[in-house]
């Protein structure tokens, strides 16, 4: 990511025919470096870019990509209200069905932490009949958990969260918060070794 954030910045000009790809590339990338570092400056400074691409577009139509971005900085900096709201814009530009799965996967988790079952049961059907890419299977066995952990029903929130953990450990590597709620939860049905383990 550094990397990237370097040709970025170096390539960021106004007369640049790629400025506004620039903006919304820099925003991903600051976005991606806060996740893995867990500092919020480095969020703030993605929404700093996304707001700049924002300004660059002018009166054009704002893409997909804009308005998922912007619910997914305020959800890692805990804004989950705003990240809802957002997060069903961007469901409504959605063009294609993998915009329209990641974005239903956004809803979900933000509709847990506002506790809207209503919401939660709403979306959830759109995914549960979706034909879903690995990558998807793991975020949507994440959010299968996540939903049970809120009810506090931590038993059967166990083998979603466990299932996460032992064949896509990569995807809580990505989002590190993710590792405290599933050891938080195996630590709620008194395995307290793993629970350490993985804290």
């Amino acid at each position: 990511y550094s990397t990237a954030l370097e040709y970025f910045l170096r390539l960021l000009k106004p007369d640049s025919p790629y400025y506004r790809d620039i903006l919304l590339m820099l925003s991903r990338t600051y976005f991606a470096i806060g996740k893995k570092v867990g500092k919020k400056q480095y969020l703030w400074q993605a929404l700093n870019y996304l707001q700049l691409y924002f300004i660059a577009m002018g009166d054009r139509e704002l893409p997909w990509d804009y308005y998922y971005m912007k619910a997914r900085i305020y959800e890692s900096l805990g804004f989950y209200e705003q990240s809802l709201a957002i997060y069903r814009v961007a469901f409504l530009k959605a063009k294609t069905e993998k915009e329209r799965i990641k974005t239903t996967v956004g809803i979900i988790r933000t509709a847990v932490w506002v506790r809207r079952p209503d919401v939660v049961e709403e979306y959830y059907i759109l995914i549960s009949t979706a034909k879903l890419s690995p990558e998807e299977e793991r975020e949507v066995e994440f959010v299968r958990g996540l939903m049970l952990f809120s009810r506090g029903d931590y038993k059967k929130a166990l083998p979603h969260f466990l299932k996460v953990y032992r064949k896509y450990e990569n995807y809580l590597i990505d989002n590190p918060e993710y590792y405290f709620l599933v050891a938080e939860n195996i630590y709620r049905v008194g395995n307290l070794t793993l629970a350490e383990q993985l804290l």
